[in-house]
């Protein structure tokens, strides 16, 4: 009996201890939508913008990747996809969520994935239209960022914003 109270004991406080781990946190993201997120992300659905997410978060951001639009990179910039997963041929086991302009984004295949949050370009989030609202009752965060306006204050903001997701915004103040 006593090993049981103490099994039950310590799985309470492991619990305990990885809920105070998640930290619930507004940011606004490029649109200036306030965006509830548990940071760091750790189940997160990448549509755009995956190099700079691995620049910025490091390599061991993609440890918490669950799915990407792979057209975006893969069949955009074959290139780089050919040198990215030979250097980490696990991002090839990265489920594919399709491609918004393509049409084949799948919100069925995001809401199976369990995302903890979903980053998204400018571009491809004005391109959801009402599939927004699906995700988010869902109680999917969308957080939207943008380095194709090609403006310093965007770049930056969105920087920011990988760094948070990540857990490397202090990383980014040195």
């Amino acid at each position: 009996m006593a090993l049981r109270s103490l099994l039950t004991l310590v799985l309470g406080l492991s619990t305990f201890a990885g809920s105070l781990e998640a930290k619930v946190t507004v940011i606004n993201d490029v649109l200036d939508r306030q965006v509830e997120v548990d940071l760091p992300a750790k189940r997160v659905i990448l549509g755009f913008y995956a190099e700079d997410y691995m620049a910025i978060g490091t390599e061991k951001a993609f440890d918490h990747v669950v799915g990407l639009s792979r057209d975006t990179w893969e069949g955009w910039r074959p290139a780089s996809w050919n040198l990215y997963t030979e250097y980490r041929p696990s991002l090839k086991d990265i489920p594919d969520i399709g491609e918004i302009e393509a049409q084949t984004f799948s919100i069925e295949k995001i809401l199976s994935l369990k995302p903890t949050v979903i980053l998204l370009a400018d571009w491809q989030y004005q391109g959801l239209g009402t599939d927004v609202d699906r995700l988010e009752e869902a109680g999917i965060p969308i957080v939207v960022v943008d380095y194709n306006a090609q403006t310093l204050d965007r770049h930056i903001k969105s920087t920011q914003l990988i760094g948070q997701l990540t857990g490397q915004e202090n990383a980014l103040k040195k």
